[in-house]
């Protein structure tokens, strides 16, 4: 056994918990240096771990011929050392344009996708990469150069879910003496030396430079990362724990935050809470996120093409963009008396019928205050989650202009509330806390004159059915809201 290289594998192996004795091991082999120290490193270690040990090629099909030969070269190798291998050839360039990403991220992408396909293929229940020391100093400077926060200052995770790193403690250095030591031929990535790669720059520039400072900076950024990787844990299961008291509500494209619940927590908890939400954001936007709390109600914030986020009274919302609706702001609906009206643009079905006051029930002849007290807090609304008086609205046939009409309120809407004095709809709304972007999709009932009745929730002055009433409008809700 190599008392160096060996012993300092399997320390970490054991410090970070990384393999059970029966695990079965994919290996992504590329046949460079790292994973070829990795592949047989386990492999003679095998018996020791009592461990199964399989390989996985991918050829990124980004160096033609030299990309062929490496996947011959791996292949062999596999077959000296009894290891069964599978080789897969997959598009980076393609995937790259289509997504709109780097080289390198359409590469990793593709490459994490094909292990994890393999690794459940063959029943393998761990996945060996080769990322080493070196790797993790050039991620965090990266990291620090991009602005990524703790999570990016903590390097390359030892492990993560079925990912495990062997050589993630082990410098390039000692890597490459294992190799001679061992006799054991690898590929060369010629890529690797392209500064044309951000990483490669940072490999081939900035750390010598940094070297020439620390000469033992591989060890030192190795430790710090550590520390700060520890740090985020715990600073992650407490932004776990504040955000399932801060979410009010959460569906698919949408969250509820409470902004009182919020502002209880100091501003690293708030901005580690937003950034589980919506892990890709920048550390600006995740700013004007929170800067929204101290800003009126209604005002809201683009995120990205995908995301958009606004204030609600004392709730913040972040919402996937919702399709562009058509402008129905001037559509008006007519009413049908006696039979059903449908409104699909509005997920709207009401019933209107007229009726005798003599042949009308008790309940019907009855005056309702319930109902024109009704205010609704939330809108539009499903029947199902109304009381029975805001699902239905009755008025003196003989105070009613018709033809009635459903409509979306306009600038200059005015309203009696029930028992009350005519005001802008606009403060009606305002007073009754109707959301903004609520508001512009509110049915309306009207006549030829008036705003009847703010669908679902209040009705007006108009129409109130009294001792002289002779015949009844009555107006029911079969469905609102788009369900």
């Amino acid at each position: 056994m190599n008392d160096t290289f060996e012993k300092k594998v399997l320390t970490t192996i054991e410090k970070f918990q990384m393999l059970d004795k029966e695990d079965r091991v994919l290996v992504g082999f590329s046949g460079g240096p790292d994973s070829m120290a990795l592949l047989n490193f386990l492999n003679e270690m095998k018996g020791l771990l009592n461990i199964k040990v399989y390989a996985l090629h991918i050829n990124h099909q980004l160096r033609a011929k030299a990309a062929d030969e490496d996947e011959q070269f791996t292949i062999k190798v596999c077959k000296k050392m009894d290891i069964a291998i599978k080789s897969k050839k997959i598009d980076v360039m393609k995937y790259a344009k289509k997504h709109k990403l780097s080289i390198e991220e359409s590469a990793r992408v593709l490459r994490y996708e094909e292990l994890s396909k393999q690794a459940k293929r063959l029943r393998c229940n761990k996945i060996a990469v080769g990322h080493n020391a070196n790797d993790n100093v050039e991620t965090v400077i990266l990291n620090l150069v991009r602005g990524t926060g703790l999570a990016g200052l903590s390097g390359i995770p030892p492990t993560r879910d079925k990912i495990i790193r062997p050589l993630i403690e082990i410098e390039r250095k000692d890597i490459l003496d294992y190799l001679k030591q061992k006799k054991l031929e690898y590929c060369h990535d010629l890529t690797n030396i392209e500064l044309g790669y951000r990483r490669n720059y940072i490999r081939h520039k900035i750390v010598p430079v940094l070297l020439d400072i620390n000469p033992n900076l591989i060890n030192t950024i190795l430790r710090t990362s550590e520390i700060i990787r520890d740090t985020n844990n715990d600073v992650m299961k407490m932004a776990a724990q504040a955000k399932k008291n801060v979410v009010l509500k959460a569906s698919k494209g949408r969250i509820v935050l409470d902004i009182k619940k919020l502002l209880s927590y100091n501003l690293l908890i708030r901005r580690e809470i937003i950034k589980t939400i919506l892990p890709r954001l920048e550390f600006e936007q995740i700013g004007a996120i929170l800067a929204l709390v101290n800003r009126p109600s209604g005002k809201r914030l683009e995120l990205t093409k995908d995301y958009i986020v606004w204030k609600e009274y004392n709730k913040l919302i972040l919402a996937q963009t919702e399709e562009r609706k058509v402008n129905l702001s001037n559509k008006v609906w007519k009413v049908n008396i006696g039979k059903m009206t449908k409104i699909p643009e509005l997920g709207l079905e009401l019933t209107a019928d007229t009726t005798n006051i003599m042949n009308a029930t008790e309940a019907q002849r009855t005056p309702r205050k319930e109902l024109g007290d009704a205010k609704l807090s939330s809108a539009p609304v499903s029947v199902s989650s109304v009381s029975p008086w805001q699902s239905y609205a009755m008025f003196d046939k003989s105070a009613i202009t018709f033809p009635l009409s459903i409509r979306l309120r306009r600038p200059g809407d005015r309203f009696i509330p029930f028992k009350g004095k005519e005001k802008k709809l606009k403060e009606v709304l305002i007073d009754d806390k109707i959301p903004v972007r609520t508001r512009d999709r509110l049915p309306l009932l009207c006549d030829a004159h008036n705003i009847l009745w703010i669908i679902g929730s209040r009705r007006s002055n108009i129409g109130l059915i009294t001792n002289k009433t002779k015949e009844m409008l009555e107006v029911k809700i079969i469905k609102n809201g788009e369900e």
